[in-house]
């Protein structure tokens, strides 16, 4: 049940704590982010069988909410919430979730002044594969994805077959729908291979050589930012220790079945601001020439400052895949009382 508590608002789950008479509990699920949905919300729809749920803004902004869980023999053991960020030129007009896929209302532009009405469907089902016409592949991560070959099912869709012209030496790809203002468009093969575009218009896209026979996918990229929470050390009772100061030194994050990832480390004063990259395509990540490559292992980054003052993020604007497992921290922890750890 949504609340609006000034500027933001708020939402409560009904939970039955029942045993021997009715008696159910209001919990706040938004108290670790109480500031994050602004202004009123206008539609909550939510999946059982994927453990998510999604929230519309009332003023039909840019913006959808996601709140993910999981439960272990009744208890809740994680949960988390998420955004997904359009542009400023695309209104969410309505969601509704049926099984595993979220079906979208999105009002979009096709230009600074022509507006268009779609409905587009977002499987968020896990571990999910690219149906591909070679055998399922890693997932390419593309909204609003369409495909040259017929893979024998429903999603995703596919395009008319490409068309190529001998005297440009090059292929026409013609998208089924008008792509969105200001979004940008990326062609990929099957195999991993970010492909070039010479030009493009609404609904085309050109590549430079032959590529009729090829596997490609189309599809419109974003990025993904993760921002981790400021790490917190506590004593044995697990009561946060505020009597002195928590410096980080290095970081280790451990990743799977991954083909690209950035990580960022900034302080608040602006003095650092440093972005390393990971990639399963270099020498060290074990590729092999005209393949995806995926890699699971540890990622080892400096991050040194006091905890309170570093923002580590992990980014990733790549239509390949990249998964997390967990973040161990190096500190060094200076005790000004004398609290017993």
């Amino acid at each position: 049940a949504p609340v609006t508590r000034g500027a933001t608002s708020i939402i409560r789950e009904i939970i039955d704590v029942s045993q021997n008479r009715p008696r159910f509990q209001a919990v706040d699920i938004t108290a670790p982010v109480p500031t994050l949905i602004t202004g009123t919300v206008g539609h909550i729809t939510a999946s059982a069988s994927e453990n998510m749920m999604a929230v519309t803004e009332g003023n039909s902004g840019d913006r959808l909410y996601l709140y993910t869980w999981f439960t272990n023999g009744g208890e809740r053991i994680q949960a988390a919430w998420q955004w997904w960020e359009f542009n400023s030129f695309t209104i969410v007009r309505h969601a509704e979730f049926i099984d595993n896929n979220l079906y979208l209302f999105l009002e979009r532009k096709s230009d600074a002044s022509t507006t268009f009405m779609t409905v587009e469907k977002v499987n968020i089902e896990a571990f999910i594969r690219e149906p591909s016409a070679v055998g399922a592949t890693p997932l390419v991560h593309l909204d609003r994805k369409v495909t040259s070959y017929t893979n024998g099912a429903a999603e995703p869709a596919k395009f008319a077959t490409p068309i190529y012209n001998g005297v440009t030496d090059a292929t026409t790809i013609t998208l089924p729908y008008t792509k969105a203002f200001q979004h940008t468009y990326v062609l990929v093969s099957t195999d991993g291979e970010i492909l070039p575009q010479t030009s493009a218009t609404p609904t085309t896209i050109v590549t430079p050589g032959n590529r009729t026979a090829d596997d490609l996918i189309v599809g419109e990229s974003y990025d993904m930012v993760h921002t981790l929470s400021k790490p917190t050390l506590r004593d044995r009772d697990n009561v946060p220790v505020a009597t002195g100061t928590l410096r980080l030194r290095m970081a280790n994050l451990l990743y799977a079945d991954s083909s690209w990832f950035q990580v960022r480390v900034a302080d608040t004063f602006g003095q650092v601001d440093h972005t390393s990259t990971w990639s399963s395509q270099s020498i060290s990540g074990g590729a092999v020439i005209g393949t995806l490559g995926q890699q699971s292992g540890r990622y080892r980054f400096g991050a040194m400052g006091r905890a309170d003052d570093l923002t580590v993020q992990i980014r990733s604007n790549a239509p390949w895949p990249c998964r997390f497992v967990s973040m161990d921290w190096e500190t060094s922890y200076i005790q000004r009382g004398g609290t017993r750890l």
